[in-house]
């Protein structure tokens, strides 16, 4: 009777680890977009978004139209200069090219031709690049760039760019979810 009552015990133990461990994954695991708001790990130290806004006079790299940040906190002014400390400084930086849909980072392109691209036609992605910024590192250190991931764009007009990123360098430093940024103009920067 005991050895029948142990082998359910360990039957129920079995099914209860199996249903519970694909929720034991890490966020840092996920390769889709969150449903909830950016979330992840800024130099080993969990971030969570609470307020995105552009720059629109920050210097773009080739082929991006708008560079959203995203900070852990509100910030005083709407459009906060770049002298304004917000939260604790870190702060994930997202170049976009302005359009809706999805844009991979460290997707190919037709602008450098390779010796695999030579004698075959590739088709072209769209880019964006992703950028882990830390005030309290070195300051060789403190902008990392993504090497995997992607951003999709569902929502852009003139006042809000919506959308979600899923953006990765190491266990360290990563984010993924659904963001809303305030769309802000030339000299606005308060």
């Amino acid at each position: 009777m005991r050895s029948q009552a142990t082998k359910i015990m360990r039957f129920f133990s079995l099914i209860l680890c199996i249903t519970t461990f694909p929720s034991c994954k890490s966020l840092y695991d996920f390769k889709g977009y969150l449903k909830s708001n950016v979330k992840g790990a800024i130099s080993g130290t969990e971030w969570a978004y609470s307020y995105a806004y552009t720059d629109p006079e920050a210097e773009l790299p080739e082929g991006a139209e708008y560079m959203i940040v995203l900070v852990s906190a509100k910030p005083k002014n709407a459009c906060p200069e770049k002298s304004e400390k917000i939260g604790d400084g870190r702060e994930a930086i997202i170049a976009i090219d302005g359009k809706l849909g999805e844009m991979k980072i460290g997707a190919r392109s037709n602008r450098l031709e390779t010796e695999d691209d030579m004698f075959e036609q590739v088709k072209e992605e769209r880019q964006t690049s992703v950028a882990f910024f830390d005030p309290a590192q070195p300051a060789t250190e403190q902008y990392k760039f993504a090497r995997s991931g992607k951003v999709k764009i569902t929502s852009l007009n003139s006042e809000f760019i919506e959308g979600s990123i899923v953006a990765k360098v190491n266990r360290k430093m990563f984010i993924n979810g659904k963001f809303r940024a305030k769309v802000c103009k030339y000299g606005q920067l308060n």
